[in-house]
């Protein structure tokens, strides 16, 4: 579930352009802060590219609710297997290096499309994004938090 909840976290901020919720102090060390500061185009282009990939994420969001289950039977079992636990979490975090993976080429392949000048302003917005500062909404404007 957790793996799921991840990847819907990574998917749903890269289709809205932002983490969920907005706002507050937190540290993102994903793709999160180069995403948001991606203009509103770009971040489309993005979208565009992961959608045309569903059918194999599908695939993937099958095993990933397979291996869930395979978890928690081996959790219910009356003798702990370590290693079976172990397994089904290595099955998972290699789907999600995998699915995270895809969307980063997806965001090479964005960044491959602009001009020198688009990533200057990019890498300044993104600077922003890393202090805590300008979203993707407000863009050229400053930012309004303490």
């Amino acid at each position: 579930a957790l793996n799921i909840l991840v990847f819907g976290l990574v998917a749903g901020a890269v289709l809205r352009g932002g983490p969920p919720g907005g706002g507050g102090v937190h540290v993102d060390l994903t793709l999160g802060p180069l995403l948001r500061a991606f203009e509103a185009e770009d971040r489309a282009a993005i979208r565009a590219g992961l959608q045309a990939r569903r059918p194999v994420e599908r695939r993937a969001r099958v095993e990933m609710r397979r291996d869930m289950r395979a978890m928690r039977d081996a959790l219910r079992a009356e003798t702990f297997e370590p290693a079976r636990i172990r397994a089904l979490m290595d099955r998972q975090f290699a789907r999600l290096r995998n699915i995270r993976g895809r969307a980063a080429d997806q965001v090479v392949d964005q960044l491959a499309t602009m001009s020198p000048a688009e990533r200057r302003a990019l890498a300044d917005r993104f600077e922003a994004e890393l202090r805590g500062g300008v979203g993707p909404r407000d863009h050229g404007r400053e930012s309004h938090r303490d």
